[in-house]
C-alpha cells in the first residue's frame, strides 16, 4: 500500500501531505473514523489492514488542520469512479480507441466496482491547470463516464484494505470483501515510468486539441462553474459552516437518536445517519443523509434534493409518533408526539403539559437558518431530473417494478425497461422532444427517481411476445405483433381481434431483437390452416385417416399441438425434435415454426451454453428458439432444458450485490434438429419433454431457391396467422368440454403438458374437424413409441426386466447397491456406455413408462441401519403384452 501512494504522489506522501483515513468496519455501532495524517498514522493505526482504508486525492497543506477543498494545494491526480456497476466499461473502450491514455491504476473497491486513477503529468500546483483539470471532470460527468462528486479532496479507497458494507459482507459468508489493486501502470520516474499529460486525456475526451478553450458543459451549470473555483482553493468566502457535534447534540440529533436512526460523526461538525426519507432511495442503500449543526439537515441523494430541514424534521415527528403509538404506555421517553419530544429537548422543563403544547422547538437563529435555507430553495432552479419525473407523472407515464428488479414505463405506446440502455434512450428522446434534455448525472438521478416511485406502485410480471389472462371461464391470449404501429391481437372464444399493446390488460415489451409478426389477414379461400402450412412444412402423407397409429396423423398431431404450445403459456410446454437425414429441410422447418410463432433475429442457435444462468440469460425472454444441427445434449444442459418446459425458476447469488438470491425464470421451447434419428439424448426425463417429428427428404423436383421460399412464406404468413387464431378461439370455447369427457373417462388422457394438449384437442375436434381424441390418442401412441424406445435402449431397465422375468413371483426385493450387483450378471441388452452412472438414478428416470409401459411397479419397503430396501414388481402378463405389443 504505501509503494502505491509513494508511486502517485511522490515527495508529498513523504512529507505526510497526503491525508489517509480509516475504520474497522464502515457500518454499525463499531464504526469510527481514523483520519487526520498521512501513511504512518494509518500503518500505526492498522498494521494488518484490516480496515476500511482511504486516502484524499488531493494534496493537502502542511498547516492544515481539517480536510477540505480550501486546503489542497497541489492536483497530480484525475480520479473517475462507479466504473463496472453505474458506468459500464463499454463507454470507456470507445475512448480507448481513440487515444484516451490508459489510467494508472484500477482498484477493485467492491464486486464489479472500480475506480480509475490517472497519475498525471505537469505541475501539480498551477492554478491554470487546476482549471483545466475542473473542465475535464465537468466533461466526464456529464457524458457519463463517472460518478458525480468532483470533490478535489474526497477520498477513495486504498488497495490492500477491505470493503466492510454489509451488502457486500452478505455475499461473503459474512466477512468483508478485498480491495485490490487490478492493474498497474508504473508511473514513477526513477523507475522508468511516465504519468499522463492532461491534454491527450482532454483531447481524446473532447475530439478537439483546442480542448482548453472549451466552455464547462451548459447541462452542468454553476455546479461545474462553482466546483472549479473550488478547484482553485476559492472556497472559503461564503462557505457553510458546520457544527454538528454527537457529544452535545442538539434538539433535533436527539430526536433522531430516540427513534433508532444510528448517528456516527464522521468529521467534525458533520453527524450522518440514515436518511428519513430513505424509502425513495431505490435499491441504492447509501444514504448521504447528514446534521451540519444549527437544526440544518441535508442529503445528497437524487430524491432528495427537492427537501429541506423543514421536510427531513415533519418525517422525522412523524416516525416518532408511529413508535410512540406502538410503544408501551404510548410514549418514548415521557413523550407522546415527536413534537412534544423537540419541545423538551430545546427547552428543558418538567412540567409535561407545557412540554405537549411547545410547537417551536427551535432557538431562533436555528428558525432563521430554515427560513433562509428555504427562501434559497425557492430561488434555486429545479433539477432536470425532478423536472423530467413531474412532467412523466403529469402524462400519467407511471413507471412499476418487475419481479427481477426492472423498472418499466410506457414511452410512445412501447413498454420500456429503463434500466437498460435500450429502454431508457427512447425515454430521454421523448423527453428531448418535449424540451426537457437530461445529460450527464441527471440521467443516472433520473433512473434512481423512477425506481423510487415504481417501488411505491404494485409489482407487476412483464411479458414479450405471449401472455394469457381473461378468467378461468373465459380465457384470453394476448399476442404481441412487435410492429411499428405498437399492435397486438386479443384472442378469446368468441374470436380475434387486433389493439394497441398499450391497452392490453397485461403488460406486454417489445425486445431487442424481436421481428415483427404481419397483421393477421383472413384469406377465405377454403383453405385449412393444416393444409395451407403443409406448403411450407412437408409431412408424411396420411395413409388412414382417423386411425391415430398413423405417421401422417402423428406427425400433424405433434407439429399442432407444438404450435399451440407456443400460446398457451398456463402449463408445461413441449420441446420438439425435427430429426432426418440431411436434405430433408429440417432447418428451414424450424425456421418457419418460429417465424410463425415468436421470430427472433437470433432464433437459430449453433450451440447451447453449458451454464444454466447463460441459458436462461439467452432465453428469459422467448417463446421458443432453434438449436440447429444438434449432436447430443449434456447431463448439464438436460437439466436446465427440462425447467424451461415447465417454466420452472434457477436460483444464483446475485453477482457484484449484497448476496441475495436471482431468480431466472423462463418458459421456453427449444425446436432441435438434427440428424439423430434415434434421439440427441438418453436422459429419460428429457426425452419425456421432447416431441419427435421425423423428416423425410425432399424431392429434388421439390427443391427451390431461398428467394422463392421466402417470397411464398411471406404471402401465406398473414393468412396463418388469422387461421390459428380461429383455430386458438375455438379452442378456448370448447376446452372446458375435453376436460369434463376426459374427467369421466370419455376420453384417453391427456400426457404430461396436459394444458396444451386439452386447448390443441378442443381446436382439432372443432376447429380441424378431426375425431373426438384423435389428436390426444395420436400423442398418445406416438409417445408411447418414444418411451418403448427409451427402455429399451437403458441399459438398466432392460436388465431389471430381465432380472424380474427370471424371478420366481416376478419381483425382486433389497438394496440399490444389491440391485446393481444383481443386474450385472445379466446378459446381453444395451451396452452401459462410457459414463455408467448409478443404476438408482437410472431407473428414477424411466419410472413411469417402466410402469404404464413394461408393468414394473417399486416401493421403498423398508431400511437397515446402512440401507434402504426397495421392491420391484413386474405383472404377471407384461411378457406377454411385450409380445404381442
Amino acid at each position: 500500500m504505501a509503494e502505491y501512494v509513494y508511486a502517485l504522489f511522490g515527495e508529498w506522501a513523504v512529507k505526510g501531505q497526503v491525508w489517509t483515513a480509516g475504520m474497522p468496519t464502515v457500518e454499525g455501532a463499531n464504526r469510527e473514523w481514523f483520519g487526520a495524517g498521512g501513511l504512518d498514522h494509518l500503518s500505526t493505526r492498522f498494521p494488518d489492514m484490516k480496515a476500511d482504508m482511504y486516502m484524499a486525492i488531493g494534496v493537502m497543506d502542511p498547516a492544515a488542520k481539517a480536510r477540505g477543498n480550501r486546503n489542497v494545494v497541489a492536483q497530480p491526480l484525475l480520479i473517475v469512479d462507479d466504473i463496472g456497476t453505474k458506468i459500464d466499461p463499454k463507454k470507456w473502450d470507445a475512448l480507448f480507441a481513440v487515444g484516451m491514455p490508459q489510467p494508472t491504476a484500477k482498484i477493485e473497491t467492491s464486486p464489479g466496482n472500480q475506480t480509475w486513477i490517472w497519475s498525471l503529468a505537469g505541475d501539480a500546483k498551477d492554478p491554470q491547470r487546476w482549471v483545466d483539470l475542473a473542465c475535464v471532470r465537468a466533461w466526464l460527468v456529464d457524458m457519463g463516464l463517472t460518478d458525480d462528486v468532483m470533490d478535489v479532496a474526497r477520498y477513495v479507497r486504498l488497495p490492500g484494505g477491505w470493503n466492510s458494507k454489509k451488502k457486500y459482507c452478505a455475499g461473503n459468508g459474512g466477512q468483508p470483501v478485498g480491495v485490490s489493486l487490478v492493474d498497474w501502470n508504473e508511473c514513477r520516474s526513477e523507475l522508468g515510468g511516465t504519468r499522463v499529460n492532461l491534454d491527450d486525456i482532454g483531447w481524446a475526451l473532447m475530439g478537439t486539441s483546442k480542448w482548453v478553450a472549451r466552455e464547462f458543459p451548459a447541462t452542468a451549470g454553476g455546479r461545474s462553474q462553482a466546483n472549479s473555483a473550488a478547484l482553485g482553493g476559492m472556497l472559503g468566502a461564503g462557505a457553510l459552516v458546520r457544527s454538528a457535534d454527537l457529544s452535545k447534540p442538539d434538539a433535533l440529533m436527539k430526536l433522531a437518536e430516540a427513534i433508532g436512526m444510528g448517528l456516527v460523526q464522521i468529521r467534525p461538525g458533520v453527524v450522518e445517519a440514515p436518511c428519513p426519507n430513505i424509502a425513495a432511495h431505490g435499491d441504492r442503500a447509501e444514504t448521504g443523509f447528514a446534521f451540519l449543526g444549527e437544526g440544518l439537515m441535508h442529503c445528497n441523494h437524487a430524491s432528495c434534493q427537492e427537501l429541506s430541514t423543514r421536510d427531513f424534521r415533519g418525517m422525522m415527528e412523524a416516525e416518532f409518533d408511529r413508535q410512540a403509538a406502538a410503544a408501551v404506555g404510548g410514549e418514548i421517553e415521557g413523550c407522546r408526539t415527536g413534537i412534544g419530544f423537540l419541545a423538551r429537548a430545546s427547552f428543558p422543563v418538567e412540567d409535561a403539559a407545557v412540554i405537549e403544547v411547545v410547537t417551536a422547538p427551535m432557538t431562533a437563529k436555528a428558525v432563521a437558518r430554515i427560513e433562509k435555507e428555504d427562501a434559497e430553495r425557492g430561488k434555486r432552479k429545479r433539477a432536470a431530473h425532478l423536472i423530467a419525473a413531474q412532467f412523466m407523472e403529469e402524462k400519467g407515464m407511471v413507471p412499476f417494478l418487475d419481479p427481477k428488479g426492472g423498472v418499466w414505463v410506457w414511452v410512445e405506446g412501447r413498454l420500456r425497461n429503463i434500466k437498460t440502455t435500450a429502454g431508457f434512450r427512447p425515454l430521454l428522446g421523448w423527453l428531448s422532444q418535449h424540451g426537457l434534455d437530461i445529460t450527464g448525472a441527471a440521467r443516472n438521478n433520473l433512473i434512481e427517481t423512477l425506481e423510487g416511485r415504481a417501488a411505491t406502485q404494485p409489482m407487476r410480471d412483464v411479458f414479450f411476445r405471449v401472455a394469457n389472462g381473461g378468467s378461468g371461464s373465459a380465457p384470453e391470449i394476448y399476442v404481441n405483433l412487435m410492429d411499428d404501429a405498437g399492435r397486438a391481437v386479443v384472442i378469446d372464444g368468441k374470436g380475434w381481434r387486433i389493439v394497441p399493446v398499450a391497452e392490453l390488460p397485461l403488460p406486454l415489451a417489445h425486445r431487442d431483437g424481436g421481428l415483427p409478426l404481419p397483421p393477421p389477414v383472413s384469406a377465405k379461400d377454403g383453405l385449412s390452416f393444416m393444409d395451407r402450412l403443409e406448403r411450407h412444412i412437408p409431412l408424411t402423407a396420411i395413409v388412414a385417416k382417423n386411425n391415430p397409429k398413423d405417421l401422417g396423423v402423428q406427425q400433424r398431431a405433434i407439429l399442432f399441438t407444438f404450435i399451440v404450445a407456443q400460446f398457451a403459456r398456463n402449463g408445461a410446454v413441449a420441446h420438439l425434435l425435427l430429426a432426418g437425414e440431411q436434405g430433408g429441410g429440417k432447418t428451414t422447418m424450424a425456421r418457419r415454426l418460429n417465424g410463425l410463432t415468436d421470430p427472433d433475429v437470433g432464433a437459430v442457435q449453433s450451440r447451447l451454453p453449458t451454464e444454466p444462468t447463460a441459458i436462461f440469460a439467452m432465453v428469459s425472454q422467448l417463446s421458443n428458439f432453434v438449436l440447429d444441427n444438434t449432436s447430443g445434449v449434456r447431463a448439464e444442459q438436460a437439466d436446465t432444458l427440462c425447467v424451461l418446459a415447465t417454466g420452472s425458476a434457477h436460483a444464483t447469488r446475485k453477482l457484484y450485490t449484497d448476496g441475495e438470491r436471482s431468480l431466472s425464470s423462463a418458459l421456453c421451447s427449444v425446436i432441435f434438429t438434427s440428424v439423430l434419428d434415434d434421439g440427441i439424448t438418453r436422459r429419460a426425463d428429457l426425452q419425456d419433454r421432447i416431441l419427435t417429428l421425423t423428416t423425410s427428404p425432399l424431392e429434388k423436383n421439390r427443391r427451390k431457391s431461398e428467394g422463392e421460399l421466402n417470397a411464398a412464406w411471406a404471402a401465406d404468413l398473414p393468412h396463418l396467422l388469422a387461421d390459428l387464431f380461429d383455430l386458438l378461439s375455438v379452442g378456448l370455447r370448447s376446452v372446458d368440454s375435453v376436460r369434463g369427457a376426459q374427467n369421466l373417462g370419455l376420453l384417453p388422457p391427456p400426457p404430461r403438458f396436459a394444458d396444451v394438449a386439452q386447448l390443441a384437442e378442443a381446436a382439432a375436434w372443432l376447429g380441424l374437424g378431426w375425431p373426438m381424441g384423435l389428436l390426444t390418442t395420436a400423442l398418445n401412441a406416438a409417445r408411447a413409441d418414444a418411451a418403448e424406445g427409451q427402455l429399451s435402449d437403458n441399459p438398466a431397465a432392460f436388465r431389471l426386466r430381465a432380472l424380474l422375468l427370471a424371478q420366481p413371483g416376478g419381483f425382486w426385493r433389497g438394496s440399490y447397491d444389491e440391485l446393481e450387483r444383481a443386474i450385472a450378471f445379466v446378459e446381453g441388452g444395451p451396452a452401459w456406455g462410457p459414463h455408467r452412472g448409478r443404476v438408482r438414478d437410472a431407473i428414477a428416470r424411466v419410472k413411469g413408462p417402466l410402469r404404464d409401459l413394461w408393468g414394473i411397479t417399486h416401493q421403498e419397503v423398508g431400511r437397515t441401519k446402512h440401507a434402504r430396501i426397495q421392491e420391484f414388481r413386474i405383472a404377471a402378463d407384461a411378457e406377454k403384452k411385450s409380445e404381442k405389443g
